[in-house]
């Protein structure tokens, strides 16, 4: 982020508004936020992806099995003689609709973060 906004904001515009009497906090709000927006996005939907499929930190800290996320439930669905893999398969696809949808949401943001990106950081 920090990168991001360093070569896509350009101190013309941040200088340019100071000129116009605008307060820190107003510019970050009103410039900097706008255009970072590509990269926040970005970063939002890899943050969810990274803690949606995050197993081992529920299974040590949640200890009834009634409150475990989807993923860490699918996972004891698993067993050593005897897998149920009609819903193993069904549980899999309810775990991928929210992943899709937030993907699907900020599509457009994520992709635009993720080109900016590497061409600013060159």
């Amino acid at each position: 982020m920090r990168q991001y906004i360093a070569s896509a904001v350009p101190s013309e515009l941040l200088d340019a508004a100071r000129i116009d009497g605008c307060s820190e906090f107003r510019i970050y709000r009103q410039i900097v936020l706008n255009l970072a927006s590509p990269a926040m996005a970005a970063l939002g939907i890899l943050a969810f992806l990274g803690q949606w499929n995050n197993l081992v930190g529920p299974l040590i800290i949640i200890r009834d099995q009634a409150k475990f996320p989807l993923t860490v439930a699918l996972n004891t669905l698993v067993g050593l003689r005897l897998t149920d893999y009609g819903a193993l398969m069904a549980g899999t696809v309810g775990a991928v609709v929210p992943l899709l949808l937030v993907y699907l949401a900020g599509a457009r943001r994520f992709i635009a973060g993720i080109a900016a990106g590497s061409i600013h950081g060159m």
